[in-house]
């Protein structure tokens, strides 16, 4: 009986060292899944936090992991609603003075399109 309970065991301890260098290999492989679960999904911004940031893959998903998440994606949309196109002229005054995009479209904002836009979208708005 003794005999056979010696393979049995070496066979045991064979199977579970392979399988825990196996799990090892694959936790320190490039291709392995992050162990935190981030409330983001999988995409390219992802990919570039968890790149660039290490900690927001190996430790926790923090305020830090989900401001650079947020910087990544485009811009929202500007919640005030310009009389004007959306074009080069607007997104320049929009980037010059936040003011025109989350406040009000006054003025100052209308004065800086009209300065950029061309004379015949211009005349065209008159």
């Amino acid at each position: 009986m003794e005999s056979t309970l010696l393979p049995r065991i070496f066979r045991r301890f064979i199977k579970a060292s392979l399988f825990i260098l196996v799990v090892l290999f694959y936790s320190n492989s490039s291709n392995a899944q992050c162990p935190v679960i981030a409330p983001v999904p999988n995409d390219a911004c992802y990919q570039q936090v968890i790149a660039a940031d290490s900690w927001c893959c190996n430790n926790a998903w923090d305020a830090l992991c989900q401001s650079a998440y947020d910087a990544c994606g485009p811009p929202p949309p500007c919640p005030v609603i310009a009389p004007v196109p959306n074009d080069a002229c607007y997104q320049q005054v929009i980037a010059a003075d936040a003011w025109c995009c989350n406040n009000a479209w006054d003025a100052l904002c209308q004065a800086s399109y009209d300065a950029c836009a061309p004379a015949t979208v211009l005349l065209l708005r008159r």
